[in-house]
C-alpha cells in the first residue's frame, strides 16, 4: 500500500470515528432530555397563557404530542437555563458592590405579604438556586419565579428571556414587541401583587443584554382572570374550549398540543 493510500485510510478511519462519536453524543443529549424530563403537572402556567385551549389542555393533563427533540433544541433550552442562573447570580451579587439592589427571597416575600400562594421549592442562595416554585391552588396555577428585586426602593418582578439576536434588536427598536410576553407578565403581576415586571433579555449569539418594563393594566388582569375561570369551568366539566379565533398561527407552530387541537375546531369532551 502506498503512503498516500495509507494516509487516506487513516483519515477516513478518523472521520468515521468522529462521525460515530457525534452521533453517539447527540443520542445521549436527546436521551438524557427524555429521562430527565419530569411529567407535567395538571395545572396552568403563566408561560402557556397565550391560548385558552392550551391552558385548558395543560390543566386537564391532556397528553402532549409525541415528538423527538433535536440536540440543538435541547441545548438551546439547557443554555437558557444556565443563562438564568448566571444572571440571577450576578443580580444577587449587585449589593456586595455597593449598588442599591436587593435580590429578594421570593418565598419570604410571599409569606411577609400573606399572598394566597403555596410555596414549593424555595430558593437557596448559598447553593446558587435562585428560583422559587409557587402554586395558586384555587386557580390551579403553578409557576417558577425568576426573582423579585428591590432596586433603589422600587420593587419589580424579574423575568429572564433568552432569544435570537434578531428578536432582541427588534424589541430594542420597538419596545411594544415585548407584547408577545404580556400575558405571562400579567399573570406574574396578578399572582404576586406587584405592578411591574422587568424583562431581562439576553441575545443568544453575542450575549447582549436589554431590559423592558411592562406594567399590565387592570383590564388585562381582568381579562386573564376571566380566561382562567373559563378554563377551570371547562375542565371541571371534562371539556376543552373551542380554539380561539384570534390566536396567532405562529404560536400554534410550537404548541405541544398541536396534533390534538387540529382534530377539534369546536369545544369537545374529554374521553
Amino acid at each position: 500500500m502506498s503512503r498516500k493510500s495509507l494516509v487516506n485510510l487513516i483519515s477516513n478511519t478518523d472521520k468515521d470515528y468522529a462521525t460515530d462519536f457525534l452521533s453517539s453524543l447527540e443520542y445521549t443529549i436527546t436521551k438524557r432530555d427524555v429521562l430527565d424530563t419530569h411529567p407535567s403537572s395538571c395545572s396552568m402556567s403563566p408561560s402557556s397563557m397565550k391560548c385558552t385551549r392550551a391552558m385548558a389542555m395543560k390543566l386537564a393533563g391532556v397528553a402532549k404530542d409525541e415528538g423527538k427533540n433535536s440536540p440543538s433544541l435541547v441545548l438551546i433550552c439547557k443554555n437558557g437555563s444556565d443563562t438564568h442562573q448566571t444572571l440571577q447570580e450576578y443580580m444577587a451579587g449587585m449589593k456586595e458592590l455597593g449598588i442599591d439592589c436587593d435580590y429578594l427571597d421570593v418565598a419570604k416575600y410571599v409569606e411577609d405579604h400573606k399572598l394566597n400562594l403555596r410555596i414549593g421549592k424555595r430558593c437557596d442562595f448559598e447553593n446558587k438556586e435562585f428560583e422559587t416554585h409557587l402554586y395558586d391552588d384555587e386557580k390551579h396555577i403553578s409557576f417558577l419565579c425568576d426573582g423579585i428585586i428591590k432596586y433603589k426602593g422600587h420593587i419589580m418582578i424579574v423575568e429572564i428571556k433568552t432569544m435570537p439576536n434578531s428578536r432582541l434588536f427588534a424589541i430594542k427598536k420597538d419596545p411594544s414587541q415585548i407584547a408577545k410576553y404580556k400575558r405571562q407578565a400579567t399573570a406574574y403581576s396578578l399572582l404576586l401583587g406587584i405592578p411591574e415586571v422587568m424583562f431581562l433579555l439576553q441575545g443568544r449569539d453575542l450575549c447582549m443584554l436589554h431590559t423592558v418594563i411592562y406594567k399590565p393594566t387592570a383590564e388585562e388582569k381582568q381579562a386573564l382572570l376571566d380566561d382562567i375561570a373559563m378554563c377551570n369551568d371547562y375542565v371541571s366539566r371534562h371539556m376543552i374550549p373551542a380554539k380561539p379565533s384570534d390566536i396567532n398561527k405562529s404560536e400554534c407552530a410550537y404548541c405541544a398540543y398541536r396534533k390534538t387541537c387540529s382534530k377539534h375546531e369546536d369545544e369537545f369532551t374529554l374521553d
